[in-house]
Parts: structure tokens; C-alpha cells; sequence
């Protein structure tokens, strides 16, 4: 039997009596707070238990986006093998995309060459070698050194620009970058006129550059670090700390994501411990302790987390933390079934995107243990290897956002028997609904920390469905239930709302409590609350 919203009479007394001690659900990770949180008049997010003091029958669901298709294919002699897409951004009018691409297999002339990491005679036109490393220099700039650029109006469809800028096979007629890594950021504050930076494309890592346009890029400094990041490193700046902050890999025995922070990039080397660990790993270093690690697959299991697609969503003080990173799932090894696909490639394995949240940048949570990206079926072009793009773009209440979606797994490279994989995938997701504080229909409720606001009006990003419904109560510092706004005068809401006004016996004003510390107690059932927001 449906309930409405005469059935909660009793909940004032009940939600005074049960603030004395922790509801169920996420309730045992409750924390002391040392004031009232500040939620001014922006949004705020159910992407982590930082507005949870104390909930009953909730738990966090991711909220998967809805998969709109390519909206940028394989086309050119430079991509002919594959392409990644690894950032969007607005740029006032001006979509721009970078992504990294691979051309089909080099020529042979018919001889051999020894692999520069573990000393095989391979053909000279080897991409990959059976040690899962390049065996030559020369074929890895030409395969894995290419960064290309595309520009749209509306971020569906992309036209190359001839830039002139890369020779590609004896000719400059492509849209190649050269020195740019395919993470690019817009910083606020432009060094030496250059507001667009990004990462040098060298698996050292040795380069930090910039640029005016967004196409020609300029080395601002070199020798950044002494040990090499491998893929998708980014640098932004960071409005919370006034700080530039580059998100790397790191290598301790396994993929993970470590953090630097710095007042000027253009000085080296960047700021960093100095490990016992840093070592030579197969021809490269890699980071280890020296600097800490942020983004961890651990809770995952044994699973491995890179390309962190970091986003401070919105993009100003007070922004939450959302990075999209891969996680790897490495095969293990099958002795005495030499045929099995788990053994035929080296560092193989499946991967799929996730969602990481953070408050202060430094540690991240996993909300749900529920991918953001799966691949797709085994008819789908993405049913193999999965990456984001850096980027959320506002468009209206939808956010776009891309990622590149292969169809084989993590290990296989051979332009040799596939050509035109991969590409930019786009993805749609409503404003704020990224995670999720679902109640089934059995209810469930949510009592926030103090709170602080401004404005008159309380909305809140809610789906209900056809069954669903919600309340809303505003309680004092002390969890006592405020008069005029009891849970027993709330309007009930229903149905699906981005911004559904709250009211109690049909009454929306709040400003008389503005300013003044409260909590706000939801009372869900057969609903997902995404967010909230006080507003004029």
C-alpha cells in the first residue's frame, strides 16, 4: 500500500529521538564536524557521505550516463589503427578536442631488429614486442608519439584543421601537435600568455608547455621530475588552493594516480620526497613513494586505477573533486593453456571507468563499487578497453562528456589485423545526478550535517519515478524539528525533478532561516536524491 504523507505524523518525535544515536545504513561513518558547512546558494552533490551525518535505508548508487554514440571515427593515414580521445573543453565558442592516434603497422624492409628491453631478435616492423614493450624507438615515436587536434561548434560534429605543424610521413598536411601531451587544461592565470597547458608527450614526463590558441604549443620548462608518468598526466590549476596541481601516474608495484602541487610549474624540479624507491623498471623510472598516492584500487580488490580525468565540477572554489579513471583488471596467467587469451598478450586485461570523489583533491572515495562506463556487448566497438576524456561540459542540464571505447583489451596492439578502432564516444548526463542517495520502497531517510545557506527557497534533484515519493523537514543545530517546517507540513513530491521547489503546507519561504545553522532531514521512498540547493 502506497503511503502518503500523513503516514510520517509521528516521524518529528521519532527523528528526535533517533538523533540520539546513529541510524542505520551509512550511519557508522559518521564524523564530527567542526562548524556548519557553508552551502551559500551553489549546489550541492550526494556523491560521497560528506552530507550524510546520519541516514537510515540509503544507500549510494552510481548513476550510469547515457551512451550517445562516436561522434569522431578513425579516418586519416595517421589514425588508421586507432584513436583515443583524452580531452574536450569549451573554449567560449570553440569546442576542442585532443586525442592521441596510432597509424597502421610500418613497412618492413624485410630484416630484423634486437628489442631495446629484453634483447630479442624481432622483424623490423614489430610494434610490440612478446616482452609487451616497443623494440624500438623509432617505431614507438612513429606509433604512440602522435597527438592530433579537432575542433567542433557543437560538440558533435569535428572537422581536422590542416595545421602544418607535424610531419607525418613526408607531409605536414595533417592536424598532428607536436610537443603537447592530449591532456590539455585552461588555466585562469596564463603563463608567459599561454592559457591552455598540458604535459609533454615523452614517457619521461620531461616537459611542461603551453599555448595561446590551443594549437601551436611551446615548451615553457623541462625536467620536471626525475622519474617517468607513462600516460594521461594532467596539470590544472586549483581554485581551492590557488595552486597549480598535477595529477600523475605513479608505479608502486601497480597503477595508481599521486598528486604534486606547486605556486610555478615552469620551476624544476617539481617538489617531491626523495624515495629509496626510485628505481629502473624495464628501461624507465617510475615513481613509487616519492610523491603521495591519491587515486588506489585497493578497495576495488587487486584492481588498478590510471588516466585519472580529473574535474572540479563546477570549476570554482568550493567545486567537488570527480575524476573518471580506469580501472585495470590484469589477466592472470593460465599455465599449461597456451592458447587461452589470457595468455597470448603481455600485460593484458579489461578496464572499464569508474567515478572517484574527493573533497580536498588529496584523498579520494569510491561511492559504489558500480562502474560509471561499462563496455558493451560483444557486438559493440567499445566491448574492449575503456578511457574518459578530461571534461564535463555544460550544455543547458545535460553535462557531456567523452571517452574512447576499444574493442580489444588492454595488451593488444596490432595494426597488422585491425585498422579503425576506437574513437570519441560521447556521453550525456543530467545536471548533478553523477551518484545517487537511493531509498527502495520499503523508505529511507537522511539527516545532514548543520548546515549554513543563503536565499529563500530550498530545490532538490530528485527521481521519483512513477512510485516514488519524498519529503522534506528542516530541524535546528540540535536536530529538533523547526515549527512551519515539520515533516508533517511538507508537500509531497513526486515524479522526476531537477529542480523540485519544496514547500511546507504549500508555503516555499525559507529566508527567515537563512544565515542560521539547520539541518535538513529527507524522507525518501522508491526515490534517488541527487542534490540540493537553497535559492532566491
Amino acid at each position: 500500500m502506497l503511503m502518503n504523507k500523513n503516514s510520517f505524523a509521528g516521524l518529528a518525535l521519532a527523528v528526535a529521538i533517533g538523533l540520539a544515536f546513529p541510524l542505520g545504513g551509512l550511519a557508522e561513518d559518521k564524523k564530527a564536524n567542526p562548524g556548519p558547512i557553508d552551502v551559500a546558494a551553489w549546489s550541492q552533490l550526494f556523491v560521497d557521505k560528506h552530507l550524510i551525518e546520519s541516514s537510515k535505508g540509503i544507500e549510494l548508487v552510481v548513476n550510469p550516463p547515457k551512451k550517445m554514440g562516436r561522434v569522431l571515427l578513425p579516418e586519416k593515414p595517421w589514425e588508421a589503427y586507432r584513436i583515443f580521445v583524452q580531452t574536450v573543453l569549451r573554449d567560449g565558442d570553440v569546442y576542442r578536442m585532443y586525442y592521441s592516434c596510432m597509424p597502421s603497422k610500418p613497412a618492413s624492409k624485410g630484416g630484423t631488429i634486437k628489442c631495446r628491453h629484453c634483447g630479442s631478435e624481432v622483424p623490423d616492423d614489430t610494434v610490440i614486442c612478446k616482452c609487451g614493450w616497443c623494440p624500438s624507438v623509432k617505431t614507438r615515436a612513429r606509433m604512440f608519439g602522435n597527438v592530433a587536434y579537432a575542433e567542433s561548434k557543437d560538440g558533435i560534429h569535428w572537422e581536422r584543421p590542416d595545421l602544418g605543424l607535424k610531419e607525418f610521413d613526408g607531409s605536414k598536411a595533417n592536424n598532428l601537435i607536436p610537443n603537447v601531451g592530449p591532456v590539455v587544461s585552461i588555466v585562469p592565470n596564463p603563463i608567459n600568455g599561454m592559457r591552455l597547458l598540458s604535459l609533454g608527450d615523452d614517457l619521461n614526463m620531461i616537459k611542461l608547455v603551453g599555448s595561446k590558441d590551443g594549437r601551436v604549443f611551446q615548451v615553457l620548462a623541462e625536467g620536471l621530475s626525475p622519474f617517468g608518468m607513462d600516460t594521461a598526466n594532467q596539470i590544472l590549476w586549483d581554485p581551492n588552493y590557488e595552486k597549480y596541481v598535477a595529477y600523475l601516474r605513479g608505479f608502486p608495484g601497480r597503477r595508481v594516480v599521486v598528486r604534486a602541487e606547486m605556486d610555478d610549474p615552469t620551476k624544476t624540479p617539481w617538489p617531491h620526497n626523495k624515495g629509496a624507491d626510485l628505481n629502473i623498471k624495464k628501461g624507465s623510472k617510475y615513481v613509487t613513494t616519492e610523491l603521495p598516492i591519491v587515486m588506489d584500487g585497493q578497495a576495488l580488490g587487486t584492481y588498478q586505477v590510471y588516466n585519472p580525468a580529473l574535474n572540479i565540477y563546477p570549476n570554482r572554489k568550493g567545486g567537488v573533486y570527480l575524476a573518471f579513471p580506469t580501472v585495470y583488471r590484469g589477466y592472470p596467467r593460465q599455465p599449461g593453456r597456451p592458447h587461452h587469451h589470457y595468455n597470448l598478450t603481455p600485460n593484458d586485461g579489461m578496464a572499464e571507468i569508474y567515478l572517484l570523489v574527493s573533497r580536498d583533491g588529496k584523498k579520494f572515495s569510491i561511492p559504489a563499487k558500480t562502474a560509471y562506463v561499462s563496455p558493451g556487448t560483444e557486438n559493440e566497438p567499445d566491448k574492449g578497453y575503456l578511457s574518459m576524456a578530461v571534461g564535463i561540459i555544460e550544455k543547458g542540464d545535460e553535462l557531456w562528456q567523452y571517452y574512447t571505447g576499444v574493442e580489444v583489451t588492454h595488451g593488444v596492439v596490432d595494426p597488422d589485423r585491425r585498422s579503425r578502432i576506437g574513437g570519441a564516444y560521447l556521453l550525456v548526463q543530467k545536471r548533478d545526478r553523477f551518484v545517487g542517495a537511493r531509498a527502495g520502497h520499503g523508505g529511507g531517510e537522511i539527516v545532514t550535517p548543520p548546515l549554513v545557506f543563503s536565499g529563500n527557497r530550498l530545490e532538490i534533484n530528485v527521481d521519483c519515478g512513477g512510485l516514488g515519493e519524498a519529503w522534506v523537514e528542516i530541524l535546528d543545530a540540535d536536530g529538533k524539528p523547526i515549527p512551519g517546517f515539520q515533516m508533517k507540513e511538507s508537500d509531497v513530491i513526486d515524479m522526476n525533478h531537477l529542480r523540485a521547489r519544496c514547500a511546507w503546507m504549500e508555503n516555499p519561504d525559507v529566508g527567515k532561516l537563512a544565515g542560521r545553522p539547520v539541518k535538513l532531514h529527507f524522507k525518501l521512498r522508491g526515490a534517488t536524491l541527487y542534490a540540493f540547493r537553497f535559492c532566491r
